[in-house]
């Protein structure tokens, strides 16, 4: 299995296929193929995608990050074709970030694990994210969207 890991090009046909493979892992995302190419030029995201025979099968969206108390990068999401599991794509992904974030100077990645994400949990310790348990709520507002 000859898989690439790749910067997502801002093409039509690339934020199609996105879409396609979001639809088979999430089945969530409520952007039109045009919104999906505005979030893949938005300066602060990066998407990486892994393509196989120019199929994708996996993805990770990054957003940068910038505080008063470090520089970093959060993954936003990671998603691989569910039937492309359990074959270390994931851990591509989290390398290539890895790597990426190294070369601009980041000082801190985190990402949000559900508890009971057993493969997700398995992928970020296997690239040295060290997991912190601590007392955290996640606090949403859903702005922009009508009530009733």
């Amino acid at each position: 299995m000859d898989i690439t890991i790749r910067p997502i090009k801002a093409e039509l046909k690339e934020a199609e296929k996105l879409l396609i493979l979001e639809s088979k892992v999430f089945n969530d995302c409520k952007y039109s193929t045009n919104e999906v190419l505005n979030v893949i030029g938005m300066v602060g995201n990066r998407i990486f995608v892994a393509v196989l025979d120019e199929a994708f099968v996996g993805f990770i969206s990054l957003l940068r990050v910038n505080t008063l108390h470090y520089k970093g990068i959060w993954v936003d999401l990671i998603g691989v074709d569910p039937l492309y599991q359990k074959r270390g794509i994931a851990r591509l992904l989290l390398s290539k970030a890895t790597e990426y974030a190294r070369t601009e100077g980041v000082e801190l990645m985190s990402g949000l694990i559900a508890k009971n994400n057993a493969a997700s949990l398995k992928a970020f310790t296997a690239q040295s994210f060290n997991l912190v348990e601590k007392d955290y709520a996640l606090a949403i507002q859903t702005l922009g969207e009508s009530n009733g």
